[in-house]
């Protein structure tokens, strides 16, 4: 959807589309790129030696491995928590598929 700009005389002067307005939202590329790559430094349960981080046009795309599929979910909601990025978009793989894990009931703690 664009909108007209028009000077009070409503003589049109401009267009400004969506993506006019988003754009001056959106940061560098690189900036977002650092941040999320400084975020998964400090986050015990990534290793970046297996995990990649690229930036185009404020997605997010991450690429790797992780010890564990339920650690996927977790890192893009904390990926998304970085000002100026548009989405995230994953190709993340798993060495174990831990999010279908029950303990047996001779392993459950009683309260």
């Amino acid at each position: 959807m664009n909108s007209l700009v028009r000077e009070e005389a409503g003589r049109l002067v401009g267009i400004v589309s969506r993506a006019d307005l988003f754009r001056s939202l959106v940061r560098p590329d690189k900036d977002i790129r650092v941040e999320v790559e400084d975020l998964l430094a400090h986050d015990p349960f990534v290793d970046l030696t297996k995990v990649g981080v690229h930036v185009h046009d404020g997605v997010v795309a991450v690429t790797g491995q992780l010890e564990r599929r339920s650690l996927a979910p977790r890192m893009i909601r904390m990926i998304a928590t970085v000002g100026g990025m548009v989405r995230v978009d994953h190709r993340l793989t798993f060495e174990l598929d831990d999010t279908g894990v029950q303990p047996s009931s001779s392993n459950r703690q009683r309260l």
